[in-house]
């Protein structure tokens, strides 16, 4: 499976996934953002489902991973996770949760 960590909000569509890629980085390591791996392993096991695609967003001030995740019986949905304090966020009414 394939993580990709970019599209961070505020860039240009065609924003470069590399810059991305560093910008998330570079959060890491000043202690802005937990490490993805701490993070993934309880949403996983609290849906049972496996990671598909993350991203990391700016959001209301605040970085966010937004985890794709699949089902075993196919079911594609995406979780927030407050990326600083590992905290599920809650879903969208329309979010497929």
């Amino acid at each position: 499976l394939s993580m990709l960590l970019g599209a961070v909000a505020g860039l240009p569509a065609a924003a470069d996934p590399e810059y991305d890629h560093n910008r998330a980085q570079r959060a890491l390591e000043r202690g802005e953002i937990r490490p993805l791996h701490a993070l993934l392993a309880p949403v996983e096991q609290r849906f049972g489902a496996r990671l598909l695609e993350v991203e990391l967003r700016q959001e209301r001030g605040r970085l966010v991973y937004e985890i794709k995740l699949i089902t075993p019986d196919g079911r594609i949905f995406e979780v927030g996770v407050d990326a600083a304090t590992g905290v599920m966020l809650p879903s969208d009414p329309g979010g497929g949760h």
